[in-house]
């Protein structure tokens, strides 16, 4: 369960209270930010794949691995990873 949900879920309660004050320092941090952005683009890219849309799967990719902004994220590795597994597909 995300974060997100968790304090939906416990809305009035403890847990939820501090999910919530969580995801919102979490939504300030330029870091986090980033590098939720990079595994919304990977985790798009592991769809596109099942789907067997290599091309899809390459475009999201790429964003990611062109970016300037991307290139110091830890996530940027993940997504590495997987270009080099469907690279020959594309």
């Amino acid at each position: 369960m995300t974060m997100s949900k968790l304090s939906v879920s416990f809305k009035g309660l403890e847990l939820g209270d501090k999910a919530k004050k969580q995801v919102s320092a979490w939504k300030k941090d330029k870091t986090i930010k980033l590098e939720l952005t990079v595994l919304t683009y990977i985790e798009r890219a592991k769809a596109a794949i099942k789907a067997k849309n290599y091309k899809k799967a390459g475009g999201y990719l790429n964003a990611i691995l062109k970016s300037k902004k991307y290139k110091d994220t830890k996530s940027r590795a993940k997504a590495v990873k997987l270009w080099d597994k469907i690279e020959g597909y594309i």
